[in-house]
């Protein structure tokens, strides 16, 4: 497992090549490079859309391998997916509405309908004018 620090380093350096990225639009070499990184990542990563339902836009591998969600079933719905029917985390709404970085434990389902609690820590990503338009959820330590 992946100390805190160097979770926090990689959170941090997803946030600042996406806020390139947003402030160079043509620069689709960055993308590329963005996306290959996230991809190679083997610590599972959700990008949200900063919208009302907090709409999945994007997961990398190591979410897919321990979900078991393939990213067509991920990509396209609401965050609280993840926590599954009879589970509530009013913690990941306050989070999203007051667009701040936090770390939260959360009950997580997944596919074959296991649960387990994981640390997530939920970072907002800022346009070139400083508004949110998404959030970067990485796992920071899964089934504690």
């Amino acid at each position: 497992m992946q100390s805190m620090s160097s979770i926090e380093t990689l959170a941090h350096d997803i946030k600042m090549i996406s806020s390139e990225i947003v402030s160079k639009p043509s620069s689709n070499v960055s993308r590329s490079l963005l996306i290959q990184a996230l991809d190679c990542s083997t610590v599972s990563m959700i990008i949200c859309a900063a919208d009302d339902l907090n709409t999945i836009i994007y997961v990398n591998n190591a979410f897919v391998e321990d979900s078991g969600y393939s990213k067509e079933e991920a990509i396209g719905q609401p965050f609280c997916f993840l926590q599954g029917r009879d589970t509530e985390c009013p913690e990941v709404s306050e989070v999203f509405d007051a667009k701040v970085s936090a770390e939260i434990s959360l009950i997580e389902c997944h596919k074959d309908g296991t649960c387990g609690m994981n640390r997530l820590r939920l970072s907002p990503v800022l346009d070139c004018d400083g508004v949110v338009y998404a959030f970067i959820v990485v796992k920071v330590v899964k089934d504690a």
